[in-house]
């Protein structure tokens, strides 16, 4: 650090206070999570040096050492908060093999007015909820109650880019008063910004104690339906982990059916139960009545690729991505669907997603699932060989280390892998028995479709993994049927199919050519759409 810094300074156009915690853009004060407030502070007071990960680790996080994925989050973070790009930077900027550093110099502010924005100047230095840091004594605890009772607090959810901003209809009049239940929920949402299984459950603890305590706070209701449904799709679930968020959703709404969040947060349950109709209108229905929510039209997009509407979905993520509140998942849909399209933007935006801040386990599942259509395996598990042990081992991945292994010829290891995700890999499991020939998965196969289709799965992957226990079983015709639905539900990936030795035995037959001319006339139509689409081209563009 070159020199102590002011309890005020500004960083070109943003002041940020450092008793107070806060920082302002003009009269607007940004939304800044503790940890990142905690890197911006680190980094002025290092301005001009950059700072390194290991002093970064000692200096916010108080251990010797954190992993280089979770600052390279944290700073995606503080970017997104200050309405920084890493490319562009105007903030903070990549100091290659160095760090970290910012771009402006701190400059102090003079105090010139007794009053600034609702707060008086020498009065109560208002404290930060989070980390489980308050000011010291009683005026950290009647600093907290200020910021609440003003209205500071914000709900959150962990699939999101921001936190999405107050409507008129959200019951932000009714966030915590109790001291103790604000830390706990800031805690929480600290824990759930860093999108990590261990970090996620730890959240999920905090706001189960915290609803047992106050069983009818709508924010903790909120945030633990989000966190619930987070754990559920993108690491290793509980059993009832999608019911209860969904319940929870549903109470928020009957109590006020204008909660964008609440329809933001019951259109997440919908979506991982795979009723994705339900969800699109639902997440419509949230960025509708919040049209800052972002982050669910960028979930809303990604359910109209699945649904092959690659052009649809572009559109609708360049209208989240350029609103100057960018969504973590943005450019890693984005990047997927170009892929899709063999669109030469592909690449430029899978460089983008590496440095965009979207959770490990997400950007890598991502990035397996690109190596596997190309017939990558080998990329897909040298992927997953770099990443931690906790994130390695989430059922998602273990799923995709299973077909990377199948695919590389080692059938054992895949095995293996898919018997250690669980349920996440049951249909891939019993088409790999029926290949090995030691099991008739076609079995009861008609009765588990029936029951997966009356429970509203409307996911065309469904329909792929079955039809691959059937191409496996020798029931080609069945198979051919189930792809057909898959195409009519959206399934556009003609690649993944021609890689998969489960579906070797569909493609080898006569039934492959005209599935995949059906897929092909749907590809071109999209990619039409694109190309001929202006607006979208300036964004694509942007990219390079």
């Amino acid at each position: 650090m070159t020199a102590p810094l002011p309890p005020r300074f500004c960083l070109d156009d943003l002041e940020v206070d450092t008793r107070a915690r806060q920082v302002w853009r003009a009269n607007a004060r940004l939304d800044v999570p503790d940890l990142s407030f905690d890197l911006l502070v680190a980094l002025a007071g290092c301005h001009p040096d950059p700072m390194d990960t290991g002093e970064m680790a000692r200096t916010i996080w108080h251990v010797d050492h954190v992993s280089e994925d979770t600052i390279t989050q944290r700073v995606a973070l503080l970017r997104r908060s200050l309405g920084d790009e890493a490319r562009h930077p105007r903030y903070v900027r990549t100091v290659r093999h160095r760090g970290y550093a910012l771009v402006p110099a701190p400059e102090s502010v003079i105090e010139t007015s007794t009053v600034r924005r609702g707060f008086r100047t020498g009065f109560i230095a208002p404290g930060r909820v989070g980390s489980g840091r308050v000011g010291p004594g009683l005026v950290g605890i009647v600093a907290l109650a200020i910021l609440v009772l003003a209205g500071m607090g914000s709900f959150w959810f962990s699939g999101s880019s921001q936190r999405p901003a107050d409507t008129p209809g959200d019951p932000i009049a009714s966030a915590p008063t109790d001291i103790a239940l604000a830390i706990r929920i800031d805690r929480a949402r600290t824990l759930l910004d860093l999108h990590q299984p261990a970090e996620t459950e730890a959240a999920i603890e905090l706001l189960e104690t915290a609803l047992a305590d106050h069983p009818d706070d709508p924010e903790v209701r909120l945030v633990l339906s989000f966190a619930l449904t987070t754990r559920a799709t993108k690491f290793t679930p509980s059993p009832d982990d999608v019911d209860r968020a969904e319940n929870l959703a549903r109470d928020l709404i009957a109590h006020d059916e204008t909660f964008a969040a609440a329809w933001h947060a019951l259109a997440y349950t919908l979506d991982a139960h795979g009723r994705l109709d339900e969800a699109v209108a639902a997440y419509q229905q949230a960025f509708t009545l919040n049209p800052n929510d972002v982050a669910a039209m960028s979930s809303a997009a990604y359910l109209l690729r699945v649904r092959g509407r690659l052009h649809d979905a572009l559109v609708l993520e360049s209208r989240a991505i350029t609103s100057g509140q960018p969504t973590l998942y943005g450019p890693v849909q984005i990047a997927t669907s170009l892929s899709l399209l063999d669109h030469p933007a592909a690449e430029v935006w899978w460089a983008r997603a590496m440095t965009g801040g979207a959770g490990e386990t997400v950007m890598l599942a991502a990035r397996m699932e690109d190596d596997l259509r190309a017939a990558r395996p080998q990329d897909a598990l040298a992927r997953l060989d770099e990443a931690r042990p906790e994130v390695r081992d989430t059922a998602r991945l273990q799923r995709l280390a299973g077909l990377a292994h199948l695919r590389a010829g080692d059938a054992n290891a895949a095995e293996a892998a898919l018997t250690a995700a669980g349920d996440a890999a049951y249909n891939e499991r019993l088409a790999l028995s029926a290949m090995q020939g030691t099991a008739n998965a076609a079995d009861g196969l008609d009765a588990m479709i029936d029951e997966a289709l009356a429970d509203g799965q409307s996911w065309p992957d469904l329909r792929i993994s079955l039809a691959a226990i059937d191409a496996q079983s020798g029931r080609i015709d069945i198979a051919a049927r189930r792809l057909g639905e898959a195409i009519d539900l959206g399934w556009r990936d003609v690649r993944w199919i021609e890689t998969s030795p489960l579906l070797a035995p569909l493609v080898a037959s006569t039934h492959w050519p005209v599935l995949r001319a059906r897929m092909l006339r749907e590809l071109a139509a999209q990619r039409r759409l694109v190309d001929t689409d202006r607006a979208l081209a300036v964004l694509l563009d942007d990219a390079n």
